[in-house]
């Protein structure tokens, strides 16, 4: 049987019996991958030598010239009338904007799965029932049949040069050391990878063990070179990166590990630093840490099997072979510094460099969040993995770098201009800072296939209700979904809180997809493909605050402002209400916002809005707290300001009326009823139409949620 994908609702294998001419789905399959189901430059098709198991057996091919299956050149046109079944990203959307008219391009996904040799197949030779049953995966056009393309995601994501890295805007290189040598820029890979080498090399990464000398009881770990390219702020290629990464996978808990948890900042604390330094016009400096991994001890005995490219050369040091060709033997290396890929890796180098902030430049680590270390005048480090902001005067950044230097191995990158795939743009003559992600968004649109689509001026249709997928109703390429809804989110958490809504209620379906849900998250890429040049604004802000208030009056410093704000049972299927909160820091500047389904059912809307109030007053005393952490103490703050739009919420919680609808409220209500009456937290009622939230708790339609973005700062 040969292997041709996977079915789309149940974890079953897809296999094509050539010899009854029918499509069998199993998910007991055994995979013959040395040997090859087509004879090298031949067209027929042949039945393979049965094997003695009632499990079904599936051959690969392997060899001959096979490209990638069906290679477009080499398959006869085929009439754009054939059935081949529904075709992912092809369903007719309906809305306000579109008025019914079909998307401008399908999306295709990368499938991996090994090459078919099929050449000059004729129409009237292919299997009517395979090609009605193929389903989402093949898609008929008129230069003739070919795969839709899906992404596996994680470690077996797709290695072909086209796809996206969609968090660090990274493009995925050679597969191996081999193509990479063989392909159109050999040069530039033998260059990264040397310098892999030597820098591993450098910071005595390992110890080459004898052969045949492995501790009895041990085993190496395997690994591979993964090649990247890093892509710049310009969506070009900026350099080429090979790195040496172990199989952590392989890594065996008790014994290889113990502890693998790594802290890192959040992005609101990012924000609120950022708007601080814009502010207070300092100096912002970004550093990028060499082989950071590298610099930390692993404590564990590990053993390392190097990749077959490699050797050993006259001083046993480990070098590439000029041929690229693998040997048969490969070499194993004990380590002596933690690895890329290493389970315990992320953990070590966290611990290594915060010792080296606290112990050697005599920082203080904050209290409040992870990653963010300050010195006694104020001078700030964001610390993100291997990425590094140095943060104060001219003179306190100097110091901080040169401290650095003293123990890694740095770039200088200069002031900061691309940091997490977020754009930022700063004027320091109106001190002010813009964050956004137009690299990253246009990436996205590529790989999903949205880049020629029409846009739409909202995010979701407010006609639309979406509930979980029913029987009858045709499921989406959940993989697919999944990859879609998380590149979504990423934007929403970072600078777009005008999508945190939209993608926060199509993640809810992301274990059960159904077209309706994939249909939504189109229009959500639509919307971003007619707002590409949105940015938020962090620093000083003339405008007028929501609700007559001045956001940051001269020569005085605004409190925390929170802005909470819930939708009432707005769930269809399961009748919870969704929670939203937007919080600006003392210069008026937006710094965290939230879209949140409620963990409980409300019984009322009073009861909906003490739950949002005490999750934003939740967040806001955090910022608070990591605010004067910053700021250090600054006399005549006023209390927390909260804001909301509920009268019964307010009433209750100011004058301790108890009504009908509030009776059964808990620990929450009287918690966040103290802090009112110890005067830490002031609560007053803003109308709805001036509310910020509102559009983190339901979809807007155009003229409200152009207002809404206008509220958040955002403009082009």
């Amino acid at each position: 049987m040969i292997f041709i994908g996977y079915t789309l609702s149940t974890k079953q294998y897809r296999l094509y019996n050539p010899k009854t001419r029918k499509l069998v789905t199993s998910r007991d399959v055994v995979f013959h991958e040395d040997c090859p189901f087509y004879k090298p430059l031949e067209q027929q098709i042949f039945c393979p030598t049965t094997v003695n198991d009632s499990r079904a057996n599936v051959t690969f091919a392997t060899g001959g010239d096979a490209d990638f299956f069906p290679v477009e050149d080499d398959v006869e046109s085929l009439s754009s009338d054939d059935d081949f079944g529904h075709i992912v990203g092809s369903e007719e959307e309906s809305g306000e904007e579109d008025n019914g008219e079909r998307e401008g391009q399908d999306f295709e996904e990368v499938i991996r799965t090994p090459p078919l040799v099929v050449k000059k197949t004729p129409k009237s030779q292919l299997p009517g029932q395979m090609k009605n049953t193929l389903g989402g995966y093949w898609k008929g056009s008129a230069s003739g049949l070919r795969p839709i393309r899906k992404s596996t995601g994680g470690a077996g994501r797709s290695r072909q040069a086209t796809s996206i890295d969609l968090a660090l805007l990274v493009a995925d290189g050679p597969r191996t050391i081999t193509d990479a040598l063989d392909g159109p820029n050999r040069t530039r890979w033998i260059e990264a990878i040397n310098s892999e080498l030597l820098s591993l090399e450098g910071h005595k990464t390992w110890s080459v063990v004898e052969e045949g000398k492995l501790p009895v009881g041990s085993r190496a770990i395997s690994s591979r070179m993964v090649l990247q390219e890093k892509i710049g702020e310009d969506g070009k290629v900026a350099r080429y990166k090979a790195r040496l990464v172990a199989h952590g996978f392989r890594q065996r808990e008790g014994i290889d590990y113990l502890e693998t948890y790594s802290p890192t900042i959040s992005f609101a604390p990012i924000r609120t630093v950022l708007s601080k330094a814009a502010m207070e016009d300092k100096e912002i400096i970004q550093l990028d840490i060499v082989t950071a991994f590298l610099e930390s001890k692993v404590e564990e005995e590990l053993y390392l099997r190097l990749p077959k490219e490699f050797c050993l050369g006259k001083n046993r040091n480990v070098i590439l072979q000029s041929s690229g060709v693998g040997l048969e033997v490969s070499v194993i290396v004990r380590l002596n510094r933690s690895l890329y890929g290493l389970k315990q890796a992320g953990r070590n180098w966290y611990n290594t460099l915060e010792a080296y902030f606290i112990k050697n430049m005599r920082m203080r680590a904050s209290k409040f969040e992870a990653g963010i270390y300050t010195t006694e005048t104020g001078a700030t480090i964001i610390a993100w993995v291997d990425d590094i902001l140095l943060i104060g005067s001219a003179e306190e950044v100097q110091n901080m770098r040169t401290a650095i230097c003293k123990r890694f191995t740095i770039k200088d990158l200069g002031n900061v201009k691309f940091f997490l795939s977020m754009l930022v743009e700063r004027d320091r003559g109106r001190r002010v800072i813009h964050l956004s992600q137009r690299v990253y968004l246009e990436k996205i649109l590529r790989r999903f296939r949205m880049d020629v689509c029409k846009g739409c001026a909202t995010p979701m249709d407010v006609k639309t209700k979406l509930h979980t997928r029913r029987e009858g109703e045709e499921a989406a390429e959940k993989v697919l979904y999944q990859e879609a809804v998380g590149s979504l989110t990423y934007a929403a958490i970072t600078t777009r809180p005008d999508i945190a809504y939209a993608t926060g209620l199509v993640g809810r379906f992301g274990a059960d997809p159904s077209m309706l849900h994939w249909a939504a998250v189109k229009r959500i890429f639509r919307y971003l493909k007619d707002s590409l040049g949105l940015r938020i604004c962090l620093g000083r802000s003339n405008d007028r605050g929501f609700g007559g208030r001045e956001r940051g009056s001269k020569g005085k410093k605004a409190p925390i402002t929170v802005y909470g704000d819930a939708d009432f049972a707005g769930e269809v299927d399961g009748m919870r209400s969704t929670t939203g909160f937007v919080i600006l820091d003392r210069y008026g500047a937006i710094v965290h916002w939230k879209s949140q389904r409620q963990k409980t059912v409300a019984k009322s809307t009073a009861d909906a809005e003490f739950n949002a109030t005490a999750l934003a007053v939740e967040e806001g005393i955090w910022l608070d707290k990591l605010q004067a952490e910053l700021y250090g103490n600054i006399e005549n703050i006023v209390p927390i300001s909260v804001f909301n739009d509920n009268q019964a919420c307010i009433a209750s919680l100011m004058n301790g009326q108890f009504r009908a609808s509030t009776r059964h409220v808990g620990v929450r209500y009287f918690w966040l009823r103290e802090l009112v009456r110890e005067g830490e937290v002031t609560i007053e009622y803003l109308r709805t139409d001036e509310m910020i939230a509102d559009g983190l708790t339901k979809g807007l339609e155009r003229g409200k949620h152009q207002g809404f973005t206008r509220m958040l700062s955002m403009m082009s």
